[in-house]
């Protein structure tokens, strides 16, 4: 509906402002042409016109502040644009948008400064409004940045801008407005003269025309008739008049002496000194140092009239309400805050680019490592029992320490519902999710999914959009996706329909879809879960167990009932596997325990059977970082602001002197702060949408910028304000406390114990940011040192594929006969896992010498005859197995963890018993690190096997290229195993995942210490920038003395390094702290050496020497007499 609007609107005013016969007609055409390309856009016609949206408006300021400058052939190349236009970014026809209103701005201060000086700022004013427009258009297109319903906004302001073209009058056309009796006129100006002389009213130095009126108690239209008519002046000569007038007398008092002429003028009602010495050199011919110098004060006031002494006189009698003149006086006082920061902003360019800038940075960062907070704790609480559901865990002594294992025996639910019913509203078993393949037709997708009992869909509140969750009692029946229903059967109802599903070692089976659940978000433990079978397809295959109450083999979930205690339950079913288990059993002292679905993400990490954290370290981590990167960002506010005391003592003191309270100088303080910020927060949002698919590429997630979240917005003027009263708290405290006598007198002086905090403040600023790249060195080596430990195999060209169909068994000799004869292979061979992982651990296992009571568990891997061969072990005793050897079939081979493990000085003379059947050791390789890369290696042991579990291994021969062995691979694996679709793996870079964790912590890490160095930077250059200024008469006299640059170089820079140092000396012991406790938590790593702290040291004293030479060179090369002139 509103496109529609905005569409018909839009195309009639368009319309109408093209052919309609009005003054700038040409200007108009070029309006017309922008709007039509909004409506066009807001209508959802086309948006294929967007680039010339910017050059339109460019040329429409263009047209109305230079009407001589015609249009010529080199002006079309502004819409080059046009032609690419399909392949643009929208967020670059955006920013160039922008760009051209910032052209169009400066086209009218151009305008202006053409302009010749007269006493009154009307001209100024021509363009107000439309400079005011084009202000608003660009922060519109900036936020159309990150939503399109900005768009809309866009074009109901220049559907406004055309609507007013068309109802201004034109100039021919205007009235001549009729002109009152003279007479009165003259005698209501006389008595408003002596009205404003009397009651000096003139000194208000925000006094408008309005505000007088105020105050007189009379219309502002009335008021302006008098003036104009009256006087034939405007209203602006006619107070100015009368401030000149007061300061010519205020020269000749001795009791101004005390006041410099600035003070004077603004004691007298001016508030800029740029108006001040304009007004009074036109009103009387000189500058007010000329005309002070000239002046004799025993003469009297030349062509000035002695100051009237008349009572004041009220000119009419009908006034405005009591609350006016109160009201006005605080939105004056509000206009005069925000006018003067907006003053200062644009005063002091550099200083503002930095003090927002890095807000920004800092601002920006916080943003995004929110975003990824938020994601982290909010993991799970999609599921609507968030807060009930747990895991039973237990934690097993096992090799003489306290492990804790995810699984538990699968009798264990059924003794849960029976003893302890009461205390649970659900209980559910499931496996592990892995990869499957489903099939309809010749259609054939890997999917992951999982084998759950029919309470599992309700205990995790599956979104059920079709269908039933219980419906998997049914053996046959199985839910799918909202995902995986699209994949097979497009917009057609699933329902009832059949895929087939291969369970690998019983074949393919066809299961009936009985409902479709809502796909799970990633940030769930179930996430990506395209699929849930019945738990009877793996019921059947645990009754033949031979210890049911053996190893964990399932996962088991519950929900507790409402009035359950989860610490409470969690100690009832301590012991509940004891009761169950044989002596020998027993001794692993298993303890089951509640997991709570709220720490399984965040809480996942376990030592000693105690829970040491996991993801919340990390939580932790980057959300200090963060708050150390505003914090750095808003210490540089601080220090910038108060460095440039001295120059706002002056305006603080005449402030003081008429009237200004310490609290309304604070709330002035504060005022610019919350500008600086708000602009800040605003760039912060654009650098957070511009770097945000960069961050989800580093971070690993698919985060978005929550635009219409009013909880996004609130947290943003949160952030906003908290940002707002750290950075104005000091600054505001401090400049406000200055005494007005001493500023006034020119006695202040910024004493040497004032720049303390700044310099304070600078040893925090570099301390955060040195203890950020030592943090950052010590990971990026703990990682180096983790890849160049010895791996025990080789990596090269080795490829994995997993098994998921029998097939690839049954025809593992033909495939690799067929691989072997073109060259694609040198070695070929079957296991249980790849040899960087652990496909499982096992009990049962002794050896002579044994203690009785000692429960170990030693990892196991079946593999096939040339694994050794494929991977290339090394032995370090006995040797590998060979179809040479009958008797390899009942033997075994371990590693060397194993060996020293069970202390055999010879174990290839030993042998080893699994659950009372012995196996000789025939062979003893070399630790190979088949788990994490920081931790110590497991005892492993290798069982011969004829088809041998998960995956096949090749080892892809030198003599061809990989791509063209991958695709020989696929091609004979089609012909063999047509059930299977063709994917691998290969083992290096499935080997590098294991350090992503660690790499991409590394990577945030080095980012945000860049950052925390850039803001650092930034404020140090603001600080060297202003300590140059200020010492400019001092480096002016030493050049004069013979002081050399080098010499003056480092008078300015040495204070700096100082500091510097000093927060090395700081920082060096806490980074070591956190650093060397941090590295305790892998068991394999490297140390905090000595040579991070002097490189650091270096470095960021290089930083510093470099950041803050370009201004102490400069300063040092500047002309001592431009500086010493003046004295």
């Amino acid at each position: 509906m509103a496109a529609m609007a905005t569409l018909f609107s839009g195309f009639t005013l368009a319309l109408l402002l093209a052919f309609a016969k009005r003054e700038r007609q040409t200007a108009n055409l070029f309006l017309s042409a922008a709007l039509t390309i909004m409506v066009l856009k807001t209508g959802g016609l086309t948006p294929i016109f967007l680039p010339a949206l910017g050059p339109l408006l460019y040329f429409y300021v263009r047209r109305m502040t230079a009407p001589n400058l015609q249009f010529n052939r080199k002006d079309v190349l502004h819409f080059c644009p046009l032609l690419v236009a399909y392949w643009m970014p929208g967020w670059l026809l955006l920013i160039s948008v922008v760009i051209y209103l910032y052209l169009s701005h400066r086209l009218i201060q151009g305008f202006y400064s053409r302009l010749r000086p007269v006493l009154m700022d009307r001209p100024r004013f021509a363009f107000r409004r439309l400079d005011n427009t084009l202000h608003l258009l660009a922060l519109l297109c900036l936020l159309w940045l990150f939503n399109d319903v900005f768009s809309f906004t866009v074009a109901f302001i220049l559907i406004g801008m055309a609507a007013e073209v068309m109802l201004k009058l034109d100039s021919s056309t205007q009235l001549a407005t009729p002109i009152t009796d003279r007479y009165d006129a003259k005698e209501k100006s006389r008595r408003l003269m002596e009205a404003v002389a009397a009651n000096r009213l003139y000194e208000d130095a925000e006094l408008t025309l309005t505000s007088l009126a105020v105050k007189l108690k009379i219309h502002p239209h009335d008021l302006s008739r008098i003036i104009n008519t009256g006087m034939e002046k405007n209203f602006s000569d006619f107070i100015n008049e009368f401030r000149v007038r007061a300061i010519v007398g205020k020269m000749q008092d001795p009791a101004y002496d005390r006041l410099t002429l600035l003070g004077i003028a603004y004691e007298s009602g001016f508030n800029s000194k740029t108006t001040f010495n304009r007004v009074f050199k036109e009103m009387t011919g000189k500058t007010p140092v000329e005309y002070k110098n000239s002046l004799n004060k025993e003469v009297p006031i030349d062509k000035l009239a002695p100051r009237l002494r008349i009572l004041p006189v009220i000119l009419r009698s009908d006034s405005p309400p009591n609350w006016a003149p109160g009201k006005l006086n605080r939105n004056y006082m509000l206009t005069n805050y925000l006018k003067i920061a907006w003053r200062n902003l644009i005063k002091n360019k550099v200083l503002s680019f930095i003090n927002i800038g890095g807000l920004a940075v800092g601002m920006a960062v916080v943003t995004l490592i929110s975003l990824w907070i938020l994601d982290e704790v909010s993991f799970n609480k999609y599921h609507s029992n968030y807060h009930r559901i747990a895991q039973v865990m237990q934690n097993v002594t096992i090799n003489g320490e306290v492990k804790t294992s995810f699984h538990v025996p699968y009798p264990l639910a059924a003794e849960l519902r029976k003893n302890y019913g009461s205390d649970f509203k659900s209980v559910a078993m499931s496996t592990l999710p892995r990869d499957y393949i489903l099939a309809l037709g010749d259609k054939k997708l890997t999917e992951q999914g999982a084998f759950m009992e029919a309470g599992g869909p309700a205990l995790f509140t599956l979104n059920m959009l079709e269908g039933r969750g219980d419906a998997i009692k049914d053996p046959s029946s199985i839910l799918i996706s909202a995902a995986t229903a699209k994949a097979f059967f497009g917009n057609e109802d699933p329902m009832g329909k059949v895929l087939k599903l291969n369970l690998r070692w019983n074949g393919l089976d066809n299961l009936k879809i009985a409902g479709v659940y809502a796909d799970l978000p990633e940030n769930t433990t179930l996430g990506g879960m395209a699929f849930i079978g019945s738990w009877g397809h793996f019921e059947a295959g645990l009754s033949g167990m031979r210890e049911p109450w053996g190893p964990g083999i399932v996962n088991l979930y519950v929900q507790l009932a409402h009035n359950a205690d989860l610490d409470k339950v969690s100690l009832k079913v301590r012991d509940e596997m004891l009761r169950h288990l044989k002596p020998v059993a027993a001794s692993a002292k298993p303890a089951l325990f509640l997991q709570p679905m709220s720490k399984w993400h965040l809480y996942s990490e376990f030592k000693d059977g105690k829970n040491t954290g996991g993801e919340i370290q990390y939580v932790r981590l980057f959300g200090i970082v963060g708050i150390f990167v505003l914090l750095l960002a808003c210490i540089n506010f601080m220090n910038l602001s108060t460095a440039r005391s001295e120059k706002r003592a002056r305006e603080v003191g005449i402030r003081k002197a008429i009237g200004s309270s310490r609290s309304q100088l604070i709330y002035q303080f504060y005022g610019e702060s919350v500008l600086c910020v708000l602009l800040a927060f605003l760039a912060a949002l654009l650098l957070a949408r511009l770097s945000l698919p960069a961050f989800n590429q580093l971070a690993g997630k698919q985060m978005n910028i929550p635009w219409n979240s009013p909880a996004f917005w609130l947290a943003g003027i949160g952030l906003s304000l908290v940002t707002a009263i750290i950075t104005g708290s000091y600054p505001a405290l401090y400049l406000s406390s200055f005494k007005p006598v001493k500023v006034l007198k020119g006695a202040f002086r910024v004493g040497r114990l004032a720049s303390v905090p700044r310099k304070v403040l600078v040893v925090l600023q570099f301390t955060v940011s040195i203890i950020l790249i030592i943090g950052t060195i010590v990971v990026i080596r703990q990682i180096i040192f983790a890849k160049d430990r010895p791996i025990g195999y080789s990596q090269d060209r080795l490829v994995a594929i997993p098994v998921r169909t029998i097939e690839l068994h049954q025809h593992f000799d033909a495939i690799k006969q067929a691989l072997a004869n073109n060259g694609t292979i040198t070695e070929m061979a079957e296991a249980d896992a790849p040899p960087n992982k652990v496909p499982g651990t096992t009990g049962g296992i002794g050896w002579p010498g044994k203690e009785p009571n000692l429960d170990v568990n030693f990892g196991q891997e079946d593999i096939s005859y040339d694994y050794g061969k494929t991977i290339g072990w090394e032995f370090s005793a006995g040797r590998d197995f060979s179809p040479s050897f009958l008797s390899d079939s009942a033997a075994v081979i371990i590693n060397q963890a194993a060996a020293d493990f069970m202390t055999m000085k010879k174990p290839t003379e030993n042998y080893v018993t699994f659950y009372g059947q012995k196996f000789k050791i025939i062979g003893v390789t070399k630790d190979i690190i088949n788990r994490s890369p920081y931790e110590q290696v497991q005892p492993m042991v290798y069982f011969l096997a004829k088809w041998a579990g998960g995956c096949l291994l090749l080892k892809i021969s030198p003599k061809m290229s990989t791509s063209n062995a991958i695709s020989n691979i696929a091609s004979v694996l089609k012909t063999e195993n047509p059930e299977q679709p063709f994917e691998y793996h290969f083992v290096d870079q499935e080997y590098a995942k294991e350090f992503n964790n660690e790499e991409r912590i590394g990577k945030l890490a080095f980012v945000f210490a860049g950052l925390a160095i850039f803001i650092s930077c930034l404020g140090l250059f603001g600080m060297a920038s202003f300590m140059a200024e200020q010492r400019v008469k001092e480096i002016g006299i030493r050049k004069v003395l013979g002081a050399s640059v080098f010499a003056l170089w480092q008078l300015l820079s040495k204070d700096f390094a100082i500091l510097v140092f000093i927060s090395i000396i700081i920082a060096s012991p806490v980074a070591y702290y956190f650093m060397h406790n941090w590295l305790r938590n892998y068991q394999y790593h490297t140390d905090v050496a000595w040579w991070i702290f002097i490189v650091t040291a270096i470095g960021a004293i290089l930083i510093t020497l470099i950041t803050v030479s370009f201004q102490s060179i400069k300063a040092a090369l500047a002309n001592p007499i431009k500086s010493l002139k003046t004295e």
